[in-house]
């Protein structure tokens, strides 16, 4: 509110009684006499400068002109604004002021001595600040902490002050401008601290690392490239950056540099470097340009390792590499030489497989052949055994029936009886020995009948129980096949009688699309299967070693599982061909 009387802005001094409790009273009266000193010195060293002030003070209005022509610019304004009195009294204080001293009581401070508001630490550069604006008559500025109204902890503030030396008749005044720095204090410790952060990573950093201007001097250095060059801190300021790079090199690094732009900031580089002791090193750079905001130049940053060993272990790789290919080369050739030699052994090896196969195929059927052969040698001798020996045996026997009823009466009929018998035991044999060389349901029903007569005829002859498990179809097989097996399974049998020591005994006949199988298995003595060494150390010699032979050229093979004491398991097994002849 603009006041018409000037003579009702006059602030009390600070000795004046002024409404303030009675403890705060000690400290006013500290503060005073501590300024009202300095305040007297400085005001009786400005007469000097008042011609001055007076050149400027034609310009300017009086402090209530200048406080009514700008009321509403002085009550808004963002920042605070006060007008301090000659004695460093407020006379008048907007609402951000007010509000930075944590008072919403504009009155409340009117009258107040703006120093108690000052820090202890801060009074007396504040009272230099004042003084050097009435002295100079210019704008000035400064940073202090402000101590609030209710006394807590202190603001760090800017202070633009300008002095005013009023007409004669009005007194002269100071206008503050007060900025909160708080924020841009603590921005400045953060970055302070973030500073010195990346300063310790940079100084700690096993890497050199460096900056340079334009024309390549040196303006920093971190530690790790004054250890590697052994030079001191202080030695690199200001020195080029190409001193230490070879003479082959250094266009090749310059022309590098400037080629750096904001498009293109960063480019890596390998030279080499000469050392202060004269020794020739390799190093790698990665060098990056900087620019301000405004897109001006501001230095280059380059951080680099020492790449010697890398480097000399590059070559050795590459020297082997070389040696490598030679003898890679070498070994090619020789390779190519052993491959040939290869390629004419595997024809070789081939030649003789195919050879062996042949005479595998001819094995197999100079096998099937000396199977059908021996069979027909078989059927023919049980024929001539037929034809012949039982025909004769068959008239002689009734021959002697004839003679021995002629000679009931005499001497000779027990010996002819005794005869008699002979020549039918003989008849019986030779059908026995018929059947076995060739029997007729074989022919005439195939395998499977033949296995049961089979397993009948050992019951018969010989004794022995066969559990038999069979199929009652036909088997429609190759005859050898039919024959091996039948002859096999007659053979097993048979060893079972001579070596088991058991009555009973197992057949077992499968079949399926790819093979046929028979099984024979007692529960006898047994063997151990491991201790057989050749074919003719099995049991039962030749007969099962000839079987397993035979078998194996026609695709087959016979397998044994026995264990002493636990009974044997004889496995045949032959490939299911579909019969193709006899």
């Amino acid at each position: 509110m603009m006041m018409k009387n000037p003579q009702t802005y006059r602030l009390p001094l600070l000795s004046e009684s002024c409404s303030v409790r009675s403890s705060q009273q000690p400290a006013l009266n500290s503060v005073q006499d501590e300024i009202h000193p300095l305040l007297k010195k400085a005001f009786s060293e400005n007469i000097r400068s008042r011609e001055h002030g007076r050149k400027l003070r034609k310009n300017l209005p009086s402090d209530e002109n200048l406080l009514n022509r700008y009321k509403v610019f002085f009550d808004s304004a963002p920042v605070g604004c006060i007008i301090i009195n000659e004695k460093g009294y407020i006379r008048h204080i907007n609402g951000t002021g007010a509000a930075m001293l944590n008072s919403s009581d504009i009155n409340q401070l009117q009258g107040k001595s703006f120093f108690r508001f000052i820090s202890r630490e801060d009074r007396l550069m504040f009272l230099a600040h004042l003084k050097s604006c009435s002295e100079s008559g210019t704008n000035e500025n400064i940073e202090v902490h402000l101590r609030t109204w209710n006394r807590q902890p202190h603001i760090p503030v800017q202070i633009h002050t300008v002095f005013h030396d009023a007409d004669p008749g009005s007194k002269p005044f100071f206008l503050s401008v007060i900025t909160n720095i708080s924020e841009h204090k603590q921005m400045e410790e953060a970055l302070r601290r973030s500073e010195a952060c990346y300063r310790h990573i940079v100084e700690d950093h096993t890497e050199m690392i460096c900056s340079c201007l334009r024309n390549w001097k040196i303006t920093f250095v971190n530690e790790a490239m004054c250890n590697v060059f052994g030079t001191p801190r202080d030695e690199f300021i200001g020195m080029p950056l190409v001193k230490f790079i070879d003479k082959q090199d250094r266009k090749k690094v310059k022309e590098l540099l400037a080629s750096l732009n904001s498009s293109n900031p960063i480019k890596t580089v390998e030279h080499r470097v000469v050392m202060p002791d004269g020794q020739s090193r390799w190093h790698r750079w990665i060098h990056r340009v900087i620019y301000n905001r405004k897109g001006l130049f501001v230095e280059y940053q380059s951080a680099g390792r020492d790449i010697t060993e890398q480097k000399e272990t590059q070559e050795a790789l590459l020297k082997a590499h070389s040696e490598l290919e030679q003898k890679v080369g070498e070994r090619t050739a020789e390779l190519a030489r052993i491959n040939e030699t290869l390629r004419e052994e595997i024809a070789e090896h081939k030649e003789t497989q195919r050879k062996f196969l042949a005479s595998h195929e001819q094995l197999r059927a100079l096998t099937s052949d000396l199977i059908t052969t021996e069979e027909r040698e078989r059927r023919l001798i049980a024929t001539e055994l037929h034809d012949h020996i039982g025909q004769t045996l068959a008239v002689t026997r009734i021959k002697l029936e004839m003679l021995h009823a002629l000679a009931s009466y005499s001497g000779f009929a027990e010996a002819l009886e005794e005869i008699q018998g002979f020549v039918k035991q003989a008849i019986q044999e030779t059908r026995s020995l018929m059947t076995k060389l060739s029997p007729p349901v074989f022919y005439e029903l195939g395998l499977t009948a033949a296995l049961e007569w089979l397993v009948q005829h050992f019951d018969e002859q010989h004794n022995l129980k066969i559990v038999y498990k069979g199929m009652s179809n036909h088997l429609s097989l190759k005859q050898d096949i039919q024959i091996l097996l039948l002859q096999a399974t007659r053979e097993l049998l048979m060893n079972v009688v001579k070596h088991a020591g058991v009555e009973k005994a197992e057949v077992i006949l499968k079949a399926n699309r790819k093979q046929i199988q028979i099984d024979v298995i007692d529960h006898g003595s047994g063997f151990d299967v491991s201790q057989i060494g050749t074919p003719v150390d099995w049991r039962g010699g030749f007969g099962i070693f000839s079987i397993h032979e035979r078998l194996k050229n026609l695709g087959g093979e016979l397998q044994i599982r026995s264990k002493r004491g636990k009974g044997t398991h004889f496995t045949l097994i032959a490939p299911h061909n579909t019969r193709d002849g006899n």
